[in-house]
């Protein structure tokens, strides 16, 4: 396959295409594609790209703005990739009738912006910002977990999101914005998570689409990690409350035992064993403590 050409001119070599992607030559045609008309669609948007690489700079700016926010990512989805996904997705369902004239709606995601947060609760401020700026292509969501606390998923509710329990675990809100840097509105997909669910969920989408190799095997892990990353969020906003409230001494009033030495100096806790406070005393003391538990 080294001396197959992917490109014919400006256009791609289909038979190759689908090879390099993975998908059946059969299912292709029963999803009712031409791909004459993909490749207008590939032209139209190569003439757009320029325009769409900046308005996600554009939406980026604006969201720098929020002092909640801790960093952003954005891209601009690539010509094969969209190609690629309007292909699985005619496939998965071929009433979904997507054109030329209307790729750019049925695709909500050419622009994609990451927004990533270090406190769970810190959602609040960026939502509202999000809400006060930008209308929505369609309601926004927020994918959780079975067994997130009722109070956080009242929260959303709240705040007008819909809820998705999502069935791997993954926890993020998702936005769809309408923007109109010219005549024509865009839409671009604002996510938005925590640094502790955007490590979880990197590493979950590593191990369950590299290579094709699937997660047999590793999806026993893959829960142990998202239920730490979990308790990592709700550690991380409880060392925030204790620290505004000046009461970082509470831990040492947490289960001490009679015969340790009292003069144990606080440099040594969390050192082991031998340390008054353990790794289950810290949860003890951030359990119902969490704003949204």
């Amino acid at each position: 396959m080294t001396n197959i050409i992917l490109w014919m001119g400006e256009h791609m070599d289909k038979e190759y295409f689908l090879y390099k992607h993975g998908i059946d030559v059969y299912e292709f045609k029963s999803s009712g594609l031409i791909w004459e008309d993909l490749m207008k669609i590939y032209d139209d948007y190569t003439k757009r790209l320029t325009t769409y690489d900046d308005t996600a700079k554009y939406i980026a700016d604006c969201l720098n703005k929020v002092r909640s926010i801790h960093s952003i990512k954005y891209r601009v989805k690539s010509r094969e990739r969209l190609i690629e996904k309007i292909i699985k997705k005619s496939i998965q369902d071929p009433s979904e009738g997507i054109t030329v004239k209307n790729y750019r709606q049925r695709i909500k995601d050419l622009i994609g912006v990451r927004v990533l947060h270090l406190f769970k609760e810190d959602w609040v401020d960026i939502h509202d910002y999000v809400f006060d700026n930008w209308e929505f292509f369609v309601v926004p969501k927020v994918n959780y977990k079975k067994g997130d606390p009722p109070k956080l998923l009242d929260a959303y509710t709240k705040k007008g999101l819909a809820l998705n329990e999502h069935a791997f675990g993954y926890r993020s809100i998702h936005y769809n914005i309408k923007i109109k840097p010219g005549r024509q509105e865009m839409i671009a997909e604002v996510q938005l998570r925590t640094l502790f669910e955007e490590a979880w969920s990197e590493i979950d989408h590593h191990v369950r689409y590299s290579n094709n190799r699937g997660v047999d095997g590793a999806e026993l892990y893959l829960g142990v990690l998202n239920n730490i990353t979990s308790n990592a969020d709700k550690i991380a906003s409880h060392i925030r409350k204790i620290q505004s409230e000046g009461a970082f001494e509470e831990l040492y009033a947490v289960e001490e035992e009679p015969d340790k030495d009292k003069d144990k100096k606080s440099g040594d806790l969390l050192a082991g064993d031998s340390g008054q406070i353990k790794v289950r005393d810290i949860y003890n003391s951030i359990k119902l403590s969490h704003q949204f538990e």
